[in-house]
């Protein structure tokens, strides 16, 4: 989409997302919208500080990156699911490409609870290799196959496109940032346009795809609120890749603490001090599609299907 075009409405990304999922063979997902409006927080709240405050965010911010090698997904390691995509190549000093990867699911462990992960079959990564060391690499990019990457791609650029993966399969999650896309949108353009604005050429090199809905995110850039026609967002990965390094979250968490929150919540669905700052801040966040006696999908059950609910 280019800037100056007519947005989408979420009717229209939901069902060009279920067509995207057929077409990737995850199959029809459970889709409860998420109602708003809601308020707008005010840069002076108490919760900028209090994001940064929770367990799961000082543990980030102190770099405790897990190494994970063995189960993480439904079906085990992503080292199993890791591949060259091209036959010989130049490999780059000292870089393991498959090591990366193993690393970045290791972030990804950190951040994301275990019962969502291993509900989610791993993703397939493909490294591309150079035929030397003058050629450009590739543009990282998460497709129907799986996730593709150059071989000097960093842990933060595949967690990036390893969370796109995680979108897809994640209705609840896709459903909030949405929701919260939409209200930043409605903010900034108060006379109720729903035209693209532009992404700047820096960010996105393609003109045809400068489209992003309006709104300031002032941690992980324009870039974030882009627009795909297939119904995917730049929203969770971009804050997954914040999240992969301590400097980066210290940015996220001080500078759009929302953001960051509300991805948490749908990634740490059983983590109580999550859950009781969103219920606490619930007048400026997108209300979940359910909330049960023990939070969001109930602290202590075993029986959630994660990879429905999203």
């Amino acid at each position: 989409m280019k800037a100056g075009d007519k947005l989408p409405t979420i009717g229209d990304q939901r069902k060009s997302r279920q067509a995207q999922l057929s077409k990737y063979g995850i199959g029809e997902k459970l889709s409860t919208p998420a109602s708003g409006p809601f308020e707008k927080l005010p840069p002076w709240h108490p919760m900028v500080d209090r994001v940064a405050s929770l367990p799961c965010v000082r543990n980030l911010l102190q770099g405790n990156y897990q190494k994970m090698n063995g189960l993480v997904w439904a079906n085990g390691s992503i080292r199993d699911n890791v591949e060259q995509a091209n036959e010989g190549g130049y490999q780059l000093m000292g870089v393991d490409p498959k090591e990366r990867v193993v690393e970045a699911q290791g972030v990804l462990a950190t951040i994301v609870e275990a019962k969502v992960l291993k509900a989610i079959p791993s993703p397939k990564v493909s490294v591309v290799l150079r035929e030397d060391h003058l050629h450009a690499g590739v543009r990282a990019y998460h497709g129907e196959t799986g996730v593709v990457v150059d071989v000097s791609d960093e842990v933060p650029i595949i967690v990036h496109e390893i969370a796109h993966y995680l979108e897809w399969h994640l209705d609840a999650l896709w459903e909030a940032v949405m929701a919260l896309r939409e209200q930043r949108h409605a903010w900034a353009d108060p006379r109720g346009k729903r035209i693209a604005v532009e992404i700047p050429a820096e960010m996105e090199p393609r003109i045809e795809e400068r489209g992003r809905f309006a709104g300031d995110y002032p941690a992980t850039t324009p870039y974030c609120s882009k627009v795909y026609d297939f119904g995917a967002t730049e929203l969770v990965s971009m804050t997954l890749e914040k999240l992969a390094t301590k400097e980066t979250t210290s940015e996220l968490v001080h500078a759009d603490p929302l953001l960051a929150l509300v991805v948490l919540f749908h990634l740490r669905p059983n983590d109580k001090d999550v859950y009781a700052l969103y219920e606490e801040h619930r007048r400026y966040l997108p209300p979940p599609p359910s909330w049960g006696p023990f939070g969001y999908f109930g602290y202590s059950s075993e029986a959630v299907d994660y990879a429905r609910l999203g």
